[in-house]
């Protein structure tokens, strides 16, 4: 017989039936008794060659974070979702919000969505402004099948907020000199290099460390929020580092110029690749000796999420020139906490600024 696999008029299948009776079939009955004969992995690896290659196994999803959105806000609100098989086809997925009866929403366009290889994590970002309040959950589709989280997220506009303008700042510098230009006012926070209090130099050695009092209460889940800028304009031409350490504390540690912190996000400001940038370059957590993944961005700005679920810590870094973001999780402690802002020296100048933008109460 001729080979007539790419004929189009060919359309019909022979077939056999169970007493031997030979006849020709369109190929829907065979079909349909396909998965009959198939084991389980051919299943697998037929639902996953259908799929482009990407996984069909069941989605789960652990941890959605933020769980709560402010609709009086009005600027995208960016979300991660933590579990498994997350890895959806970016040629047929789909990310719907539904109501408690299972209505949409909102449909999350798919150039709002990162999708990340390692099946472990997805986020999308949506402007909420103008939402009636009450929770929803995420639908997510695989190209498949679906999948709803258990868990939901609340809009609305009542959530106990954390007063960050009202916060109070103790100020140590190196050496027990002052400062006047070195800042913490309220939920503002600026750092820069100052010669009155240690002659510039690259020893990189901390010349401040500024503490603030208790923004959170023991055993209070929270969701902090907060914006940091190098002016990299004052100093165009830097060449060298220059870190910045923003951690949280717990309540009742002494303020001095030794690095701790139990999130601690270390910021570089400086040449990065021959280009003057602004880089989170290192994360780690000191409550537990972890050295968390390195991040690198070349860009001057971005915003960092903190959230806290019992003793569970998320933290989202989003770069805010092109809304690439980095995420990590630790377990950490339940104590009530401070904020921590501390720099360094360098014989060149520079300037950070540290906007704590909003936080919440989470029970």
């Amino acid at each position: 017989m001729n080979n007539v696999s790419n004929d189009s008029t060919f359309n019909a299948f022979l077939s056999q039936n169970e007493n031997g009776q030979l006849g020709k079939t369109n190929g829907v009955q065979p079909f349909l008794t396909l998965p009959n004969i198939l084991t389980e992995e051919e299943k697998t690896a037929w639902k996953t060659a259908m799929n482009g290659g990407w996984t069909t196994n069941t989605m789960s999803v652990g941890l959605i974070s933020p769980p709560m959105v402010d609709n009086n806000l009005n600027h995208p609100t960016w979300f991660l979702l933590k579990g498994t098989n997350l890895n959806l086809n970016p040629t047929s997925f789909s990310i719907v919000l539904i109501d408690s009866s299972d209505n949409v929403i909102a449909a999350i366009p798919n150039n709002q969505v990162q999708l990340n290889s390692n099946g472990i994590e997805l986020t999308f970002y949506y402007n909420f402004s103008g939402f009636q309040t009450g929770d929803f959950r995420v639908r997510l589709w695989n190209g498949v099948s679906y999948h709803t989280t258990t868990m939901h997220t609340t809009i609305s506009n009542t959530f106990p907020r954390i007063d960050l303008n009202s916060l109070n700042w103790d100020k140590v510098f190196f050496g027990g000199n002052s400062s006047s230009i070195i800042q913490a006012v309220g939920s503002s926070v600026v750092l820069k290099t100052d010669q009155d209090i240690k002659a510039l130099a690259d020893d990189n050695e901390i010349i401040s460390s500024l503490m603030s009092n208790q923004f959170i209460g023991a055993n209070k889940d929270f969701y902090l929020s907060y914006n940091t800028t190098a002016n990299t304009a004052i100093n165009p031409s830097f060449t060298t580092i220059a870190n910045t350490y923003i951690s949280l504390i717990p309540v009742g540690t002494p303020n001095n110029l030794i690095i701790k912190g139990i999130s601690q996000l270390k910021h570089n400001l400086g040449s990065y690749f021959s280009h003057p940038g602004f880089q989170a370059k290192e994360i780690k957590s000191f409550l537990n000796g972890i050295q968390l993944p390195v991040q690198s961005y070349v860009d001057v700005s971005y915003n960092v999420v903190i959230q806290r679920t019992g003793q569970l810590y998320t933290v989202v870094i989003t770069n805010t020139l092109n809304n690439q973001i980095s995420n990590f999780s630790f377990t950490g402690t339940s104590e009530a906490l401070c904020l921590l802002v501390q720099g360094s020296n360098r014989a060149m100048t520079y300037e950070n600024t540290i906007n704590f933008i909003e936080g919440f109460e989470l029970n």
